[in-house]
């Protein structure tokens, strides 16, 4: 990756961050040295929410059961999202970028669906821990009700979801589902999907079929 490059996706998480983070402009010149390009995914990926954000300790027992009377999910849920969110990690298959993610899924039933993200030679091929999550949570039958998504990395702050997980949340969750991001300190911030991605587009955007002016 050239100076240019790195750069620009540094000047991009100042303009959208709305500052400047020379902990984050070393880690990407970290991973220029352990990929000689970046996935389209990790790019979007290191521009964690903005840092305004209230981050809680995961074990300020008061922090986690205000989070879970706002999105109402239990601590019980809270706790088995964040071990499997951090456990997920191990499971990551990342030897280009080195940059692990795992997942924690609540489901309508109230189980908990592991992710990682999975790397592939070719970087746009690879997939995202909250997409590999959700497929296996469609696939199992429960794509429908998901209740909320836990995202753990090995950065601080904790990173948000890539633009496409965005899109690839919306698709199965309702505007309100929070989306709780851990750090490597276990510290965490909480967005919801309407947050993480406003005025968004999903499936009830569009007409039913047979709809005027559909096919």
């Amino acid at each position: 990756m050239t100076l240019f490059k790195v750069g620009a996706a540094f000047r991009t998480n100042q303009l959208l961050r709305g500052t400047s983070s020379p902990d984050l402009s070393f880690f990407l010149i970290k991973q220029t040295r352990l990929a000689p390009l970046f996935p389209p995914w990790l790019s979007s990926r290191l521009l964690a929410p903005n840092n305004t954000m209230s981050l809680h300790s995961s074990s300020d027992s008061s922090a986690v059961e205000q989070t879970c009377a706002a999105h109402a999910i239990t601590a019980q849920e809270f706790h088995t999202m964040r071990t499997t969110a951090v456990e997920g990690k191990s499971f990551a298959y990342c030897p280009y970028s080195k940059f692990r993610v795992g997942c924690g899924l609540l489901t309508a039933s109230g189980r908990v669906i592991r992710g990682a993200n999975v790397e592939n030679a070719s970087y746009p091929v690879g997939t995202c821990a909250e997409r590999t999550a959700i497929g296996t949570a469609v696939v199992g039958g429960e794509g429908k009700g998901i209740r909320a998504i836990a995202v753990s990395t090995d950065i601080s702050p904790p990173a948000s979801p890539c633009g496409m997980c965005r899109q690839f949340i919306r698709e199965f969750c309702d505007s309100h589902v929070p989306v709780i991001m851990f750090d490597k300190n276990d510290d965490f911030c909480v967005m919801t999907v309407e947050e993480l991605l406003p005025m968004s587009f999903g499936p009830d955007k569009l007409p039913p079929p047979g709809a005027p002016g559909t096919m």
